[in-house]
């Protein structure tokens, strides 16, 4: 087929499999680019396209010391059967520790998050480049809408680390693209109505993401605004395998002395099976049961699913053989979906299902100045993300909300809205029988706090302010503690001064070109952007000073050189 010259391309860069969309410009329509990558070998024979790339990243120390990385298929079935090499490392779901400070040595090299997100990256910009035969005209890449700016700045770093440019790079929240992919598909459900108030409810191995957005459509114009998100996003379907497998364990005879026999290597390669086993049993039952409930609820209770499974070759002679029933995988996923309907607001400190959804309830009757937003108010509960096919999940989910969850391609959902949020903005997309222009509203729900020098928190930036915006230099009463030339500054983000959760920035620095006398005030402005990065601006009398990043985490980042990736397959 004739290539396309100027690509627009969307990459929902998932915790558990990413996936990258670009938009046929003569089709008009979001298509899904197959991803070269390896899959049952490193031989350039044994790779193939496929529509998913497994965000597992695999990195080997080769003989001459340089290391490579292999992202995909086989890297995920590689943690199923470790070798004991300590010439590789494997990374899965990284997109959890994004924003943490996390990082880790290999090869004398220090790890971090946006460097191996770079990685997965990278895999991406190569099947563009092989595709197209030239760099895409956009980049809109998705996250959580619970990510901080942190960890978006982090995600524009592992996007420029890929090769992107990083002008052409845009972030847009995960709900908010499969939401748009929706409309496009379903626009007599928007057009015309009156406002509605919509859950969007996106779900996979790592994260659960929760955003309540305002549509309201007359004539020509369809407003999407998103008014609240969560913040707590770590209850997914990685969590339901973790206490499935723990169940395997105990179902096996002496299970956990036999584990904590084992030494080390042993233990990891058992634990990643029975991860893998306890994903594909969720997975079996959930499907079975989804079946059987559309037939009847009689039939579910009748002949409840079940799921055997065996695991051969264990260390000391030992294999793990049984069956796990409906009724077991219940109890298990019971933990992530209990409600206290005694004490409602107990249920924000539980790691539950319900304590984003009930976050997100919170942030929306501060920023619409109400007191009663919930359940209730929701006109329709969309859901997305591979774990939204469990049919527990849309079980409970029904019951909280009243009202069963759509279903919105739970694959290809997020990176097909990316793909298409250009096309929308500039009006080359017809939805409807007519064009429909649709603007877009975004807040910074993290307000922006700077420590001082007696440890006070000073706000620069309230919560929930609307985006983008700008400020001009403000007196917040920081001030030079000693005559110099530069000021460590301390960085925090929150929903509030007084947030438990407050999370801190890199440390940075302000450098001025002059010497600035004690005592003298620091004036502040801020320019946020449309992708949530804050850009801060110190004045002094006529001196303006320059933001530098001190920490060990970040120096050198944007100079820092991937390795080969897929080498093989070029």
């Amino acid at each position: 087929m004739e290539k396309i010259s100027v690509p627009i391309i969307g990459i929902d860069l998932g915790t558990t499999y990413t996936v990258c969309a670009y938009y046929d410009q003569e089709e008009k329509t979001s298509k899904i680019l197959p991803i070269e990558q390896p899959w049952n070998g490193w031989e350039k024979d044994k790779f193939k396209q496929s529509k998913q790339l497994s965000s597992t990243v695999f990195l080997h120390q080769s003989e001459n010391a340089l290391t490579y990385a292999y992202v995909g298929h086989f890297c995920n079935e590689l943690r199923k059967y470790p070798v004991q090499d300590q010439t590789y490392r494997l990374f899965k779901s990284i997109k959890r520790q994004m924003g943490t400070g996390w990082k880790t040595r290999f090869n004398d090299t220090i790890w971090t998050p946006p460097i191996i997100s770079g990685i997965i990256l990278k895999t991406v910009s190569n099947s563009v480049q092989s595709y197209f035969g030239c760099a895409p005209e956009h980049v809109v890449i998705t996250v959580p809408a619970a990510f901080s700016t942190e960890q978006r700045r982090e995600t524009i770093a592992a996007a420029k680390l890929a090769g992107f440019d990083h002008k052409k790079i845009r972030l847009i929240d995960e709900p908010t693209a499969a939401l748009l992919y929706y409309i496009v598909k379903n626009p007599q459900e928007f057009i015309n109505q009156e406002q509605k108030y919509i859950t969007m409810l996106d779900i996979g191995g790592g994260t659960f993401d929760v955003s309540i957005i305002e549509v309201s459509g007359s004539n020509d114009k369809l407003a999407i605004d998103t008014i609240a998100c969560s913040r707590y996003n770590e209850v997914a379907g990685d969590d339901f395998d973790l206490n499935l497998a723990a169940l395997l364990l105990e179902k096996m005879k002496g299970g956990l002395a036999y584990f904590e026999g084992l030494d080390k290597q042993e233990q990891r390669n058992f634990a990643w099976r029975l991860l893998a086993e306890a994903e594909r049993i969720k997975k079996e039952i959930s499907i079975s049961a989804s079946q059987k409930s559309k037939v009847s609820r009689i039939e579910l209770k009748r002949s409840p699913p079940e799921s055997p499974y065996r695991i051969d070759e264990l260390p000391q002679k030992r294999r793990l053989a049984d069956t796990i029933i409906f009724q077991e995988l219940t109890a298990v996923l019971e933990p992530y979906f209990y409600l206290d309907k005694q004490n409602k607001s107990k249920n924000l400190y539980y790691p539950t299902i319900y304590k984003p959804i009930l976050e997100a309830f919170d942030t929306a009757n501060k920023v619409l100045e109400m007191t009663d937003f919930g359940h209730d108010t929701i006109d329709k509960v969309f859901c997305t993300g591979g774990s939204s096919r469990l049919y527990h999940f849309q079980e409970v989910i029904g019951k909280f909300f009243g009202q069963q969850p759509k279903i919105i391609d739970p694959d290809f959902a997020v990176a097909r809205g990316a793909s298409l949020f250009y096309p929308i903005t500039d009006n080359k997309v017809t939805i409807g029988e007519q064009s429909i222009k649709i603007s877009f509203k975004r807040r910074l729900f993290d307000g922006v706090y700077l420590k001082s020098e007696k440890g006070k928190l000073l706000e620069i930036i309230p919560p929930n302010i609307p985006i983008p915006s700008e400020r001009g230099t403000q007196d917040i009463g920081l001030v030079m503690p000693r005559q110099d030339y530069r000021l460590t500054i301390e960085v925090y983000i929150g929903r509030g001064s007084d947030d438990s959760l407050m999370l801190s920035c890199p440390k940075q620095e302000i450098h001025f070109s002059n010497l600035i006398p004690e005592n003298t005030p620091i004036h502040i402005g801020y320019t946020i952007t449309d992708d949530n990065q804050v850009h801060l601006a110190f004045t002094t009398g006529n001196h303006e000073g320059k933001l530098q990043i001190v920490d060990d985490y970040n120096l050198g980042l944007d100079k820092f050189r991937l390795p080969e990736v897929n080498r093989v397959s070029r």
